[in-house]
């Protein structure tokens, strides 16, 4: 659970249908209502002790439902590192969506700073 440091205001069915939501919370049932017919869902994980590990994170969903996918792993500094990272050496890993599960591998060779890492996935998918 995220803490909100300050109460947010309950956003209504026309200010989202109308993508007018700024800062307002956003009900499942109100986003499910909307045009944009679309859902998140959080996952979280960790990737394994060495590198070449492989963290599968059930997801819950139908497969064909999801629509979009944003990864990060917590590399040793507390830096957050997405998919296929190249630009500094030690935090490279690939993901993809498996039937019932989001898959996080660490590639075999470059991943040594995201051992042991926080998985951080959200999933955006259609009821």
């Amino acid at each position: 659970m995220s803490f909100i440091p300050y109460p947010l205001e309950l956003a209504t069915q026309a200010e989202v249908d109308a993508g007018i939501v700024d800062d307002k919370a956003v009900s499942p049932k109100t986003l499910k209502d909307s045009p944009f017919g679309a859902m998140m869902k959080k996952l979280t994980g960790t990737t394994g002790a060495s590198e070449g590990d492989t963290t599968d994170i059930t997801h819950g969903l139908d497969r064909s439902k999801i629509i979009g996918m944003q990864v990060l792993v917590t590399q040793s500094s507390g830096n957050r590192v997405p998919p296929v990272f190249t630009a500094v050496s030690e935090h490279e890993y690939d993901v993809f969506i498996m039937a019932t599960v989001v898959r996080v591998v660490l590639t075999a060779t470059n991943s040594g700073s995201i051992t042991n890492g926080a998985i951080t996935v959200l999933l955006t998918y259609e009821q």
